[in-house]
């Protein structure tokens, strides 16, 4: 009976695995995928274009006519380079001619320094209403007593700025020899950087022209003091003179070149 009862115990725990096993066996189910939620937006409200509007063309420049200068005023300060040819009225006449009133007053002195002519030039600034003071020293002394001739200049250009007047050095054409020449040339070219002066280098013009115009014969009176104001038309003005006035105390055939030399010297210069 016990076995019986045994037996039966046995047949039913095996039973109860087996039902066990096949439960475990089983597929869990899948779970179904979640529906996608879908967020509905509402569109973008379309921005309007705005067309840059075209930016006005420039106006045109309008051309401006050509002041009037006036009377240029002008002191010379010199010795006989200055007044012997007389530079300061061909100047007026060269100027003239193309529409530019050029008025002066000359105290140059035969064979003067400045030194000798300091004074007096102060106080003609001081009195006059002047644009310009040209200064010329005696013929050589600058190449030979250049710390005096500088002296003189600085002293001078002074009183310039303090009445209100440009300073021009003037190197004349005065030497026959070009190495002379070329000295002076030196001395007044470092003069007028030293004092911030306008330099009318009317000696390193003659040069250039005796270089270039054939079976030139120096006159201080004549082609040297011409060259000399054409110098300073070119330089003061940038008039480029290319007819001779009527009535110019210089008017030989060779004046067209040397009037053109003269051009070509100072605007290579600059």
């Amino acid at each position: 009976m016990k076995k019986l009862v045994y037996i039966c115990f046995m047949l039913l725990c095996v039973v109860v695995l087996s039902m066990g096993f096949t439960a475990c066996n089983e597929a869990e189910p899948t779970p179904e995928p979640e529906a996608e939620v879908v967020v509905e937006t509402e569109p973008e409200e379309e921005v309007p274009t705005v067309e840059a509007e075209p930016e006005p063309e420039p106006e045109p420049e309008a051309v401006q006519e050509p002041e009037d200068r006036g009377p240029v005023s002008i002191l010379f300060v010199g010795n006989s380079f200055t007044f012997y040819g007389d530079v300061p009225g061909q100047l007026q006449t060269l100027a003239g001619a193309q529409g530019i009133e050029v008025t002066y007053k000359d105290i140059s002195r035969g064979g003067a320094t400045l030194s000798d002519s300091r004074a007096n030039a102060i106080e003609e600034m001081e009195a006059g209403d002047f644009d310009y003071i040209v200064l010329q020293d005696q013929s050589m002394r600058p190449g030979v007593d250049f710390d005096g001739f500088l002296d003189d200049v600085q002293i001078l250009s002074d009183a310039a700025r303090e009445n209100g007047v440009t300073l021009v050095l003037f190197n004349p054409a005065a030497m026959d020899e070009e190495m002379l020449q070329f000295i002076l040339n030196l001395a007044y070219e470092q003069a007028a950087e030293e004092v911030s002066a306008i330099l009318i280098n009317a000696g390193g013009a003659w040069i250039y022209a005796d270089q270039t115009i054939p079976g030139l014969v120096p006159s201080k009176g004549g082609n040297q003091a011409f060259i000399a104001a054409c110098v300073f038309a070119a330089t003061l003005f940038d008039l480029h003179i290319t007819e001779i006035p009527e009535g110019n105390r210089y008017n030989s055939d060779d004046a067209i070149a040397l009037a053109q030399a003269a051009w070509d010297f100072v605007r290579f210069s600059r």
